[in-house]
């Protein structure tokens, strides 16, 4: 089971503040879970955005595979924009893998 922990901001339109999973996706003995391939592509895009946009105002740690954590600094000026856009699509991906594979990732949700 992949284990997710989001912090979103308390904002009408919420902001992706903080990321932290763990785990790794039901499969068979010798086969791929895919699931949790996509899951890993969601947090490689993500990663990617990020650290070309928002370098040194985040923090990405993926010390180990089935690890994974992200905290947003302070966004930079002239990046809400766009940083929403990313949130959005972080959102509707995690949202929509959670929803066909109930029994392979779990995500909670806070606000702060």
């Amino acid at each position: 089971m992949i284990e997710v922990r989001l912090i979103l901001s308390k904002a009408e339109t919420p902001q992706l503040l903080e990321i932290h999973a763990k785990g790794h996706a039901f499969r068979k003995k010798g086969q791929e879970s895919l699931t949790c391939g996509a899951f890993s592509m969601l947090l490689k895009v993500f990663s990617g955005l990020v650290e070309q946009k928002l370098n040194s105002f985040a923090e990405l740690k993926a010390q180990e595979p089935g690890l994974f954590d992200y905290i947003l600094g302070a966004l930079p000026q002239g990046m809400d924009q766009w940083y929403q856009g990313v949130t959005d699509m972080m959102l509707r991906g995690m949202a929509d893998l959670e929803r066909d594979n109930p029994r392979e990732i779990k995500i909670e949700v806070y606000r702060r």
